[in-house]
Protein backbone atom coordinates (compact mmCIF):
# COMPACT_ATOMS: atom_id res chain seq x y z
CA UNK A 1 0.00 0.00 0.00
CA UNK A 2 1.01 2.98 -0.92
CA UNK A 3 0.00 6.90 0.39
CA UNK A 4 0.29 10.29 -0.47
CA UNK A 5 0.99 12.27 2.54
CA UNK A 6 -1.40 15.62 2.51
CA UNK A 7 -1.96 18.76 4.80
CA UNK A 8 -5.00 18.07 7.40
CA UNK A 9 -7.92 20.30 6.46
CA UNK A 10 -8.55 21.18 9.98
CA UNK A 11 -5.11 22.00 11.40
CA UNK A 12 -2.93 21.95 8.69
CA UNK A 13 -0.41 19.30 9.76
CA UNK A 14 1.20 17.08 7.35
CA UNK A 15 0.06 13.67 7.46
CA UNK A 16 -0.43 10.19 5.36
CA UNK A 17 -3.36 10.16 3.59
CA UNK A 18 -5.22 6.76 5.34
CA UNK A 19 -4.82 8.60 8.72
CA UNK A 20 -7.92 10.74 7.03
CA UNK A 21 -9.63 7.81 5.30
CA UNK A 22 -9.92 5.79 8.78
CA UNK A 23 -8.11 3.00 7.13
CA UNK A 24 -5.38 0.79 9.37
CA UNK A 25 -2.16 1.48 8.93
CA UNK A 26 -1.38 -2.17 9.90
CA UNK A 27 -0.98 -4.85 7.05
CA UNK A 28 -3.58 -7.46 6.99
CA UNK A 29 -1.51 -10.69 7.85
CA UNK A 30 -2.91 -14.17 6.38
CA UNK A 31 -1.39 -17.88 6.95
CA UNK A 32 0.27 -19.45 4.08
CA UNK A 33 -0.44 -22.99 4.92
CA UNK A 34 -4.82 -22.04 4.89
CA UNK A 35 -5.05 -18.24 3.74
CA UNK A 36 -7.03 -17.51 7.05
CA UNK A 37 -6.73 -14.25 8.66
CA UNK A 38 -7.43 -15.40 12.20
CA UNK A 39 -4.24 -15.12 13.63
CA UNK A 40 -2.61 -14.31 17.14
CA UNK A 41 0.30 -12.80 17.59
CA UNK A 42 3.07 -15.50 18.70
CA UNK A 43 6.40 -13.74 19.65
CA UNK A 44 9.41 -12.38 17.55
CA UNK A 45 12.27 -14.35 15.97
CA UNK A 46 15.35 -12.81 16.86
CA UNK A 47 13.87 -10.46 18.91
CA UNK A 48 13.12 -8.51 15.68
CA UNK A 49 10.62 -10.22 13.15
CA UNK A 50 7.62 -11.35 14.47
CA UNK A 51 5.95 -14.38 14.33
CA UNK A 52 2.51 -15.62 14.18
CA UNK A 53 -0.20 -18.67 15.04
CA UNK A 54 -2.54 -19.45 12.95
CA UNK A 55 -6.42 -20.24 15.07
CA UNK A 56 -7.85 -21.77 12.47
CA UNK A 57 -4.68 -24.19 11.07
CA UNK A 58 -2.24 -23.79 14.31
CA UNK A 59 0.80 -23.59 11.91
CA UNK A 60 3.68 -20.43 12.99
CA UNK A 61 4.75 -18.15 10.76
CA UNK A 62 6.60 -14.85 9.85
Amino acid sequence: MEYKIINCPHCGKIIPEYILKGEPKRKIVTCPACGSQRNYKDGKRDGKIQRYLCRDCGRRFS
